[in-house]
């Protein structure tokens, strides 16, 4: 069964529709929104810190708030830079369709 291709393909359909749902249709953007304002911390300039912040957050072996921005390990908020640079709903939305795709390929 975990031989066949058909089944890792079903996996990642399954996959891609629950981050959809979930996402686009539901309103469940803590993934996409904690990836935006790390994106946006860093192409404001907001990066005070920031190391110290998320350093602190996987030591205590906690994942942060969304609304703190904080991925770990920090050089990742350098993929969210992109997003960071559209408005808050749209990077949301353009993070979920993404995460989508990747998802899918």
């Amino acid at each position: 069964m975990f031989g066949r291709p058909a089944f890792w393909w079903a996996l990642a359909v399954l996959f891609g529709a629950r981050a959809l749902v979930l996402g686009g249709l539901l309103g469940d953007h803590r993934d996409g929104r904690s990836f935006w304002v790390a994106g946006h911390r860093l192409v404001t300039g907001q990066t005070a810190g920031f190391y110290d912040l998320v350093a602190a957050a996987e030591a205590r072996g906690r994942l942060p708030l969304p609304e703190q921005g904080l991925l770990g390990p920090a050089p990742q908020a350098f993929l969210a830079a992109p997003f960071g640079l559209l408005p808050e709903t749209w990077g949301v939305y353009l993070w979920i369709a993404a995460d989508t795709a990747c998802l899918a390929i």
